[in-house]
C-alpha cells in the first residue's frame, strides 16, 4: 500500500460536455509534409502496401447515410476495391488501390482523410541487433541483453547528414534516403566515395543497424572522398539545410575540427534558431572539446564516445562542452562500396547514435525546440555507468532511449512496456477536432506504474491534468471534451514494472 494516495485529478476544462461536428484532425504542429502526411494522405510507420483507410466527411443536413453504397461508388470511380465498410463507430471504409489512386480519392469532397493501412505491433524488439550500440542505449546497466527494444521509429522526422554523402541505394536504408545537396567539385556528384556518410546514415536510421528505423535521411555532401572539405562548402551545406529543411528536423554535423571558427558557429546557431536540432561530435583527438568548433557550442548536442565496456573511448574529446557520451567505437553499419556492404568502425560514430535518439524523440514531440531535445537527452541519460567516472567538468552521462515511447492511436494498445523505479516513458496522442472523450488505461504486467496525462505539453510528477496515483498497474484517465491537438502520456515507475499495456480509446 502507498503511504500517500492522491485523488484522481482533472482540470475543470476536462469535465465540460460539448460536442462539435467531426472534422479532420488538427495537429497544431508542423505542415502536413513535415509530419509524414501528403495532402490528406496520412502516412503510417508500418504501412500495408496498397491498402488505405478512408474517413468520410460529415453528413450534410438531409444527406442519406448510405455508407456501403458511397464506399463502392468512390472505390469504383478511382479504381479501388472495397475491403471493409465502417458505419457506426466510424463512417468510412478500407480499400485496396495504388498510392496515385489514393491521392486522387483524397481530393474528393466526400472524403475527410485517407491514411495508409498499418501493421500494428507491440513494443518492437530487435534480437541480436546489428551493432552493440543499439543493445546498449535501451538499458541502464551492463551486461548487454542482446536486444534492442523500441516503441517508435522516428517516422515523419527528417534527418540531415552533413558529411561525405550517402549511398542512398544501400539496402539497409529501405529507400528512405535521398541525395539532396552536393557542392564538392570532384565529378562524383552525390556519391559517397568515402564511406563514413553511408555508415553513419545506417547507424542513424538503417533497418538493421539504425536507432530510428523510420526516419527520412537527407544527404548533404560537403566533404570529399578523403573526408575533407572547405569551410565555405560546409557553410553552404548548413545554409541549404536552414532554407530547405522540413520539420521536425535534426541535423548531424560530421566535423572533426581542430580550431575555432566563429563564422561556422554563427551559421549553425542561426540554423538552430530556425528550429533544426543539431548534433555534432566532440572530436577524436583526446583533448578538451571546448577548444574547437562546432563542438564547443552550447546550442549543439555535443557527443563523446564510449566502448562496449562503458569505458570512455581513449580517442574521445572531453570537457565541459560535451553534453553526453554514446556508443562510438567498434560500431557496425553499412558501407559505401556496394548496396549490401558493411563495416565496423569507431571514429566518433556515437554522434550518429545520438542523432537517431533525437529523431525518436521528435516523433513523439514534433514541436520540440532544439534546446528541449537536448534537455531531454541529457536529463534522461544514464549516470554512474561510465568507467572510470568522468572528472568534472566532463559529464557523467551515457545516452539512454528508454524514456521514449511512440505516437498512440485510438483502439490500438501498446504492450510490453517496462521501466525501472523512477524512470519515465512518454507517448503522444493527436486528438481530432470534435472528440467527446479520450480514455487511457494501463493494465497487466508486474510492478507499479503510475499514469500521468497532460494536454499540449509533457506531464511531470507535479504538473499534469490527470494522475490516478494508485497502487499496482490498473489505472485509468478519462478526459471529457479534450481540446484538439496533442495529449501526452507519461508512465512513471513508482516501482520497477514490466509487461504493462497502455490502451487508448477515442470517442468521436
Amino acid at each position: 500500500m502507498r503511504n500517500v494516495r492522491r485523488p484522481l485529478m482533472l482540470l475543470p476544462w476536462l469535465i465540460l460536455s460539448a460536442c462539435s461536428p467531426e472534422s479532420e484532425p488538427s495537429t497544431g504542429e508542423a505542415p502536413a509534409e513535415a509530419t509524414g502526411q501528403t495532402s490528406r494522405l496520412l502516412r503510417a510507420e508500418f504501412p500495408v502496401p496498397g491498402q488505405y483507410v478512408v474517413v468520410l466527411a460529415p453528413l450534410a443536413m438531409g444527406e442519406p447515410e448510405g455508407v456501403p453504397a458511397l464506399a463502392e461508388a468512390l472505390a469504383s470511380k478511382h479504381g479501388g476495391q472495397v475491403l471493409h465498410v465502417y458505419q457506426k463507430a466510424l463512417r468510412g471504409f478500407s480499400v485496396r488501390m495504388t498510392e496515385a489512386q489514393a491521392l486522387e480519392l483524397a481530393r474528393h469532397p466526400a472524403v475527410a482523410s485517407i491514411e495508409e493501412d498499418a501493421v500494428v505491433r507491440d513494443s518492437l524488439v530487435q534480437s541480436s541487433p546489428g551493432n552493440w550500440g543499439l543493445d546498449r542505449i535501451d538499458q541502464r546497466t551492463l551486461p548487454l541483453d542482446n536486444q534492442y527494444t523500441y516503441f517508435g521509429t522516428g517516422a515523419g522526422v527528417h534527418t540531415y547528414l552533413i558529411s561525405t554523402g550517402i549511398r542512398t541505394t544501400h539496402t539497409d536504408l529501405g529507400g528512405r534516403a535521398t541525395a539532396d545537396f552536393n557542392n564538392i567539385p570532384d565529378g562524383m556528384g552525390h556519391t559517397d566515395c568515402n564511406g563514413v556518410g553511408t555508415h553513419w546514415a545506417t547507424v542513424i536510421g538503417g533497418n538493421t543497424y539504425g536507432v530510428a528505423k523510420g526516419t527520412r535521411l537527407h544527404s548533404v555532401r560537403v566533404l570529399d572522398c578523403g573526408g575533407s572539405g572547405n569551410i565555405s562548402n560546409i557553410l553552404a551545406g548548413v545554409d541549404w539545410v536552414t532554407l530547405n529543411h522540413i520539420k521536425p528536423a535534426v541535423a548531424l554535423l560530421n566535423l572533426n575540427m581542430t580550431s575555432v571558427n566563429t563564422t561556422l558557429e554563427a551559421v549553425v546557431r542561426n540554423s538552430i534558431a530556425q528550429g533544426v536540432t543539431y548534433v555534432g561530435t566532440a572530436g577524436i583527438r583526446s583533448v578538451d572539446a571546448c577548444t574547437s568548433s562546432p563542438a564547443r557550442m552550447p546550442e549543439l548536442i555535443t557527443v563523446g564516445f564510449s566502448r562496449n565496456t562503458d569505458a570512455v573511448a581513449p580517442f574521445s574529446n572531453f570537457g565541459g562542452c560535451v553534453d553526453l557520451f554514446a556508443p562510438g567505437d567498434g560500431i557496425t553499419g553499412g558501407w559505401y562500396n556496394s548496396d549490401t556492404a558493411t563495416s565496423t568502425i569507431g571514429g566518433g560514430v556515437g554522434a550518429a547514435v545520438a542523432t537517431g535518439a533525437a529523431a525518436l524523440w521528435l516523433e513523439v514531440f514534433p514541436t520540440a525546440t532544439p534546446a528541449s531535445v537536448s534537455s531531454m537527452l541529457t536529463s534522461h541519460a544514464t549516470t554512474g555507468a561510465l568507467t572510470p567516472t568522468p572528472t568534472a567538468p566532463t559529464p557523467d552521462r551515457l545516452l539512454y532511449t528508454g524514456f521514449i515511447g511512440s505516437r498512440l492511436r485510438g483502439g490500438t494498445p501498446v504492450s510490453g512496456i517496462s521501466n525501472r523505479l523512477g524512470d519515465m516513458r512518454f507517448f503522444r496522442l493527436e486528438v481530432p477536432t470534435g472528440t467527446t472523450q479520450v480514455t487511457f488505461t494501463t493494465s497487466g504486467g508486474t510492478g507499479d506504474v503510475d499514469l500521468y496525462v497532460r494536454s499540449g505539453a509533457l506531464p511531470s510528477l507535479s504538473v499534469h491534468d490527470c494522475a490516478p496515483y494508485l497502487t499496482g498497474n490498473a489505472e485509468t484517465c478519462t478526459l471529457n471534451s479534450p481540446a484538439a491537438g496533442p495529449l501526452y502520456v507519461m508512465l512513471h515507475g513508482f516501482a520497477s514494472f514490466s509487461g504493462v499495456s497502455l490502451s487508448t480509446t477515442v470517442t468521436p
